[in-house]
């Protein structure tokens, strides 16, 4: 059996990856959301015993070893994979930036998954687990979109910390990669308008949004033991876009 920590559960991209992981019976998912969705708890009640999960707000980054890795996730539960979901989008142009609002895009986006790493590294080398990290990013850590400057800044940093922590970890086995979605109908393809989501199918040789299918398999290939050879990347998952 795989244990496998994920974050951000209750809907869109988490939900999903949920859903098609709890498929391979060999997983047991630990995931936490602010929320409980109906959807969510149809599920937990599906795979009782297999799905288990947390009520836990990302910004409060201060409890989250107490609560979530001596209380939730125990030091004798032995992790091999960590998918880092949950981020939280604040939109606006950059003369409008709010310090209130771009402190919590931090904690939750940069801060909350830098500690969230270190807890799993932790769990990972008690157990001397060749565990995998799993970070998502998105296309706007690499192109310009109007109001999305600081959503991409956040995505960035990410990147630049699964790299290090890649370097760092790789001779306990461990792997740290990131999945960089294109315009994906949940997430991020909610916060563009038809302008700019038409601009970008025209950019993609496929002439499509990204598909949730790639998606699903790429988390599912980083997992596996297929992928040992695969770390410190950034994996553009965006139907071909440049």
């Amino acid at each position: 059996m795989k244990n496998i920590f994920i974050t951000g559960i209750s809907k869109g991209l988490g939900l999903e990856l949920c859903r098609s992981l709890l498929r391979n019976e060999e997983m047991i998912l630990y995931g936490v959301s602010r929320t409980m969705t109906p959807e969510l708890e149809q599920l937990v009640k599906q795979y009782e015993g297999r799905l288990h999960w947390q009520a836990f707000d990302l910004a409060k980054t201060g409890a989250i070893e107490a609560e979530l890795f001596d209380g939730f996730i125990t030091p004798g539960t032995i992790l091999h994979g960590f998918i880092d979901n949950a981020a939280i989008l604040y939109k606006d142009l950059v003369v409008h930036i709010n310090s209130s609002g771009l402190s919590e895009l931090m904690k939750v986006n940069v801060e909350a998954p830098m500690i969230l790493t270190k807890c799993v590294l932790r769990n990972f080398m008690q157990h001397r687990t060749k565990g995998s990290i799993i970070h998502f990013s998105s296309i706007c850590a690499h192109d310009g979109f109007n109001g999305l400057a600081m959503m991409g800044a956040s995505k960035g940093a990410l990147e630049s910390f699964s790299r290090s922590v890649a370097c760092e970890y790789g001779r306990y086995g461990i792997r740290s990669n990131v999945v960089v979605i294109g315009l994906l109908e949940m997430g991020m393809g909610f916060s563009v308008n038809d302008r700019q989501s038409t601009g970008l199918k025209s950019r993609s040789p496929l002439g499509i949004n990204t598909q949730y299918s790639s998606i699903e398999q790429m988390v599912e290939l980083l997992l596996s033991d297929a992928s040992y050879s695969i770390t410190g990347q950034n994996i553009h998952i965006n139907s071909g876009i440049r």
